[in-house]
């Protein structure tokens, strides 16, 4: 049950992937559950306890971006010794088809029963406007799409990988602030909904995937230089630069800005979340690489839970949003509930994901025969 830090595979050479993407998923979890049902009169920015989980909530998409990021693109580089390198590669596939797939999930995850009435009711609008929400799947989705093409770009043109993934981060961060107040509204709505920021959704391509690209070129240097992943080096540099984007980033673009008189800098200066974020991550980034160096052994249930990402986020969609039925938490105590609540069911909630990751190959297995059966229904006759 446990996993051997020390390992030489290089499947436990990077287990502090997993760890980070196990705390991310479980920080989305309660921070879904509680923003979902904390009642507004509790909101109080001044609490200390409030804000505090305010800031570690916000942390949480850009660590799940950028572990997301770092973790496919380094078996999309480890699979050129395997398979081959540009579109020889297996992995240029698989990520075309997780990109595919990881965008179906999310669109179906937004789809309920109630929209058949409303479309019955003639209130084809409202229908069709919930139906294309974007969520972290599709941007996580479209990262990985962004990656396989920014790889066979590098492989047919020759040009340094890790280069390109660092150019498209830091263009993607450059840029937000022209894209940010631009209007897409002569774009389909399907399309807008990527690139321009709405009421329901605050996720968008640009600059979130910024997070995933940064991510490709740690997992780029992992592949590369995969002993560093276990030392105490690496991880002093990341803690170091994640210090001094917190501390000082702001400072360091308004002197960019002063320097260039390139006007992007001044308003990342100004809204300076990208890269005060960017230094979270990397000191999150440290921690766990520390952690891995630390512990010589670590439950397993620990990295499992970071594998399990997709399961989990699919299944609390259902169990707080109530994805498809419309019968979740969110429904039945929605910004109703105190703190102690709130912190009690998140903790029961935390419980039954961590559960559901311990057994879930028997479940598996226990739907596998339905599985079959569903495969020779659908199967065609010769």
């Amino acid at each position: 049950m446990f996993v051997t830090m020390q390992d030489s595979s290089p499947k436990n050479r990077i287990v502090f992937i997993d760890l980070m993407r196990a705390f991310a998923i479980l920080m989305m979890v309660q921070g879904h559950l509680v923003d979902a049902c904390l009642d507004p009169i509790f909101r109080d920015p001044n609490n200390i306890i409030y804000s505090t989980w305010n800031f570690m909530r916000g942390m949480t998409a850009p660590v799940f971006f950028f572990s997301s990021g770092m973790i496919f693109t380094y078996l999309l580089m480890k699979e050129e010794s395997k398979s081959g390198i540009g579109i020889r590669n297996k992995r240029v596939k698989k990520g075309l088809f997780r990109f595919t797939t990881l965008i179906f999930i999310g669109y179906l995850l937004h789809f309920n029963f109630w929209f058949l009435w409303d479309i019955l009711d003639g209130k084809l609008d409202r229908a069709y406007h919930s139906m294309l929400i974007v969520d972290v799947l599709h941007i996580i989705g479209t990262a990985i799409l962004l990656i396989v093409l920014i790889y066979l770009l590098a492989t047919y043109t020759r040009l340094k990988v890790y280069f390109l993934m660092l150019i498209g981060a830091l263009a993607t961060f450059y840029y937000y602030p022209d894209i940010e107040p631009f209007d897409f509204s002569s774009l389909p709505e399907f399309l807008s909904n990527y690139v321009a920021k709405g009421k329901q959704f605050s996720f968008t391509i640009i600059p979130w995937v910024g997070y995933s690209l940064f991510g490709s070129v740690l997992g780029i240097f992992i592949w590369s230089r995969p002993k560093t992943v276990n030392s105490y080096f690496l991880a002093f540099i990341f803690l170091v630069s994640g210090y001094l984007l917190h501390f000082y980033s702001t400072d360091m673009l308004i002197d960019l800005y002063e320097l260039t008189d390139w006007i992007n800098f001044k308003h990342l200066a100004y809204n300076n979340f990208l890269f005060y974020r960017l230094g979270h991550v990397f000191i999150v980034t440290s921690v766990f690489m520390i952690i891995n160096n630390i512990f010589r052994n670590i439950p397993a249930i620990i990295p499992k839970i970071g594998s399990e990402t997709l399961t989990i986020y699919i299944v609390h969609a259902f169990v707080i949003y109530g994805s498809i039925f419309q019968f979740g938490i969110a429904q039945n105590f929605g910004k109703a509930l105190t703190p102690w609540e709130c912190f009690t069911l998140a903790l029961i909630l935390e419980i039954f994901f961590i559960a559901l990751v311990y057994y879930i190959e028997p479940i598996r297995e226990f739907f596998k025969p339905i599985r079959k059966k569903l495969k020779l229904v659908t199967k065609p006759k010769s």
